[in-house]
């Protein structure tokens, strides 16, 4: 796939859905779509990003607030495929088409963004924070600098009452791989940012860059403003690979790995003189790479699942870093009236790798809860449930039958307009009873969407009706078919 191909693609939709009140976009519909196809856009990492992130993919606000993580050409692309592929009859137009605006504006970003292109030679990055103590200020500077070899010197300085001293010095070498990996993150992540134009006096970091042209690049922002590379803190990223845990960098060392993450639920109910206990227990173990929910429902019965998924892990606790877990609902436990036979107790124990661990207790209502807990527990429950699929207990997989290569496969169809049972033939093996499928309809050929109903194979000899007589399945349904057909109820 060129990527001129794919940049004037982007322009060319940028800026229609710039726009877009200027157009219909059931006129524009087939032309994008028919786009997207030539440039070989498929829809499997379009569906991957809406399985981790449903209300992004489904709400224009919610993605906007993410998009400007992704990063990777293909990836957008297959995104605003598969967006398209859900497109029907009941779909809003208008906030399709706010959503496809952002997803194109980020679109020509990706290119146009780019301002570092050649490999780089030489890194400075310094750090300065402002101090107060006791009615005295002073003003702290860490320098990194690296370069292509390899060579890394640290420096801190102090500046009080105008008068700098240096009060920490280190140099040594490290691979020139891991120099080379810091140095291909750093311009990803510089060539996604946007950097504040306003002069900042105070708390801020510079990024001082040399490529290997001997051109120099000079970047600006507030201490604690993050660099980002596939959604990782660049700054944890450099101080793990330099091995130095209080590094300042861009973060001002705010970023701490969470390597432990447990909630426990308890609840207790009263009826009569019995005691009912029912208790959770959900634990993330960074370092293991699991996750483990289990459930003591009495004393008989304890259901336990565990699940092995490292770098899906990685990402969830990031995740949960990134929430204020600490800010709770506040409100006067004095003043709420508790059931008198229930009671809901959690506790939160997080394990960071510099601070220890942390410890949330409190009841298990929305008023005692911290306030992201919502948006926290639904992306828990989407990473268990995308994993959590049984094939053994599926009827589509263990009702699949098998036949020979001489065999036809008969679908059983019915109309939405009648229950009568028509047979077609079909030789995608990929339906399955209860799929929409598209079919010809009488001399006219006219296009119908079906169910099937029940799959049976034949040879010829056996088959209910004749071969050469039976029409044809034409595909399974996509859900843009369903505009397209809107006689189908």
């Amino acid at each position: 796939m060129e990527n001129k191909q794919i940049y004037d693609f982007a322009v060319k939709w940028e800026s229609v859905f710039r726009d877009f009140t200027n157009y219909k976009f059931q006129d524009i519909y087939f032309k994008l779509i028919n786009d997207c196809e030539k440039l070989g856009f498929k829809e499997d990492l379009g569906i991957g990003f809406e399985y981790s992130y449903e209300e992004a993919f489904c709400d224009y606000l919610d993605f906007e607030d993410i998009v400007d993580y992704i990063s990777d050409v293909d990836i957008l692309g297959s995104i605003i495929y598969h967006k398209l592929k859900t497109f029907d009859k009941n779909s809003d137009a208008y906030e399709f088409s706010l959503w496809l605006n952002i997803a194109f504006t980020r679109f020509v970003e990706i290119f146009c963004v780019k301002i570092i292109d050649k490999k780089l030679k030489n890194v400075n990055i310094s750090s300065k924070k402002h101090l107060k103590k006791l009615g005295v200020s002073k003003i702290v500077e860490e320098v990194v600098t690296l370069n292509n070899l390899g060579e890394v010197k640290f420096y801190i300085y102090e500046n009080f009452a105008g008068i700098s001293r240096k009060i920490e010095e280190k140099s040594f070498n490290i691979d020139s791989e891991m120099v080379e990996k810091i140095f291909e993150n750093l311009i990803c992540s510089i060539n996604k940012r946007k950097f504040p134009k306003d002069d900042i006096d105070e708390n801020f970091w510079t990024l001082s860059l040399e490529d290997i042209s001997y051109e120099k690049y000079k970047f600006k922002d507030f201490l604690g403003n993050d660099l980002f590379f596939d959604s990782l803190s660049l700054s944890e990223f450099i101080r793990n690979t330099l091995d130095i845990d209080d590094l300042l960098l861009f973060d001002n060392n705010k970023y701490d790995e969470i390597k432990k993450f447990e909630i426990k639920y308890d609840r207790i109910t009263k009826i009569s003189d019995d005691e009912i206990n029912y208790s959770e227990n959900f634990s993330i173990d960074a370092d293991l790479g699991t996750i483990e929910h289990i459930q003591n429902i009495s004393e008989d019965i304890v259901v336990s699942k565990k699940y092995q998924i490292k770098y899906e892990i990685k990402k969830l606790l990031d995740e949960i870093n990134s929430k204020n877990l600490f800010e709770n609902n506040k409100q006067n436990l004095n003043e709420i009236i508790f059931p008198s036979n229930e009671e809901r107790k959690y506790s939160i124990i997080i394990d960071f790798k510099k601070k220890g661990q942390k410890v949330i207790n409190g009841f298990y209502y929305k008023n005692n809860l911290p306030k992201c807990w919502r948006n926290l527990i639904y992306n828990i429950e989407h990473l268990i449930k995308f994993f959590d699929y049984k094939e053994l207990f599926d009827e589509k997989v263990f009702d699949k039958e098998l036949f020979s290569k001489d065999d036809f496969m008969f679908c059983s169809v019915v109309f939405s307009d009648c229950g009568k049972k028509y047979y077609y033939i079909s030789e995608d093996n990929n339906i399955n009873i209860g799929d929409d499928v598209l079919v010809s309809v009488g001399k006219e050929h006219k296009i119908k969407i079906v169910k099937v109903v029940k799959i049976e194979y034949f040879n010829e000899k056996n088959s209910p009706f004749p071969i050469e007589k039976t029409k044809r399945i034409i595909r399974k349904c996509v859900k843009s078919d369903y505009y397209l057909y809107e006689d189908y109820e």
